[in-house]
């Protein structure tokens, strides 16, 4: 267990997303943050914190099996994210578990969607809100991006990803976190 600890700790999806979450003007961890209008991407690279604004947190699914959030808690780790969804159908096996146990250990949770970029997004939005609905959540849904759009797609892509950021806001009431390479 000490060994998956370690290398979740080490997961920069959770260090850098805890920064930009503290970074956000009016967000206040476990209360919905709403914004007038969703924002377009920006093609800029966020500043990454250093290490003295660096918190412990994990990023995690289905792959790390079954987790000790009694362990985790007392390890420190001060926030969490588990894939809740992936696509229009898939539903991570470790989600519920994982939302339970964060909840029950006292460790804030969100949930995250992997991103596909040949499904309907209004479909992905839908599927991800329903895995997250009735879900002990304290932070922002997060929106997964990892897969590239085709070549020649890229404003397609976009528009997509902005609709599917959209529905999630309206759903509920939090603006996404985008969760990218800097290379992506």
């Amino acid at each position: 267990m000490a060994r998956i600890v370690d290398t979740l700790f080490a997961s920069i999806m959770g260090l850098v997303l805890f920064g930009l979450i503290l970074a956000r003007p009016g967000f206040a961890p476990g209360q919905a943050r709403t914004a007038a209008a969703p924002q377009p991407m920006s093609t800029a690279t966020p500043p990454v914190p250093d290490d003295t604004a660096r918190l412990p947190g994990l990023d995690l699914s289905h792959y790390q099996g079954d987790v000790d959030w009694t362990v985790i808690a007392g390890a420190g780790v001060t926030f969490a994210f588990a894939k809740a969804s992936d696509g229009i159908t898939c539903t991570d096996p470790k989600w519920v578990r994982n939302a339970n146990g964060a909840a029950s250990a006292g460790v804030p949770l969100g949930g995250y969607h992997f991103y596909q970029p040949k499904d309907d997004p209004a479909k992905q939005a839908a599927h991800f809100l329903s895995v997250l609905a009735g879900q002990p959540t304290r932070l922002p849904p997060v929106v997964d991006l990892e897969r590239s759009p085709v070549a020649g797609q890229e404003d397609s892509y976009r528009r997509d990803v902005e609709d599917f950021l959209a529905l999630v806001e309206q759903g509920t009431g939090c603006a996404p976190i985008l969760y990218a390479s800097p290379s992506f």
